[in-house]
């Protein structure tokens, strides 16, 4: 299991849940561009205390240059042709839930770290839920009406929502904040990232 990790309070509580029924388990934050809010040393370094006091192994993973390739470009080709460009869908589908995970994947194998068979489930702290329906999975809205995510995630594809979990999908963020104040983290004060992050 892999956590994406911010090391902000959503992300720390989603590992939480789900440590005890991981044998193996990993956090992981993705490097996309100097200075960003997403990523920043302080994201890092927050990430990296959190992953130490779970007792989970952490990695960096830089995709810069696919972040530049796949989001920026597009949205500046976007900007330019007059229409409204949309950075945060792409980079969820293409960075967050592709170019990520396969690197992670491929890291943790590169390392011995998985087995050929084994699969990498990923998690991330996103006030989501998934249902299966006629065989397939679909993106629900989260519990907390105020903070579901689901039409970020919408296109992620079929083949990597079954390699997905949610673990806040079913929470309140007032739950959450709980769950994380028993943890030991008390600060409410984290920006929610909302806007453009380049």
């Amino acid at each position: 299991m892999m956590v994406a990790m911010s090391g902000g309070v959503d992300s720390t509580v989603a590992a939480h849940l789900l440590r005890d029924r991981w044998k193996k388990m990993v956090g992981a934050t993705h490097y996309i561009w100097p200075n960003s809010r997403c990523c920043s040393l302080e994201v890092q370094n927050r990430a990296e205390k959190a992953c130490k006091a779970l007792g989970i192994p952490y990695y960096i993973v830089n995709l810069e240059k696919e972040f530049r390739r796949e989001v920026v470009n597009n949205f500046i080709n976007t900007y330019i042709e007059g229409r409204t460009p949309n950075p945060c869908i792409i980079c969820n589908k293409k960075i967050r839930f592709d170019y990520f995970y396969n690197s992670m994947n491929k890291l943790l194998r590169a390392e011995g770290n998985m087995e050929d068979d084994d699969v990498l489930y990923m998690a991330t702290g996103h006030y989501v839920r998934l249902e299966r329906k006629n065989g397939n999975l679909f993106l629900q809205k989260g519990t907390d009406p105020v903070k579901d995510q689901s039409y970020m995630l919408y296109r992620i594809p079929q083949t990597l929502l079954e390699r997905l979990t949610f673990p806040l999908g079913n929470y309140l963020k007032s739950e959450v904040y709980r769950i994380a104040e028993s943890l030991g983290i008390h600060d409410k004060s984290l920006k929610e990232s909302q806007d453009v992050c380049f």
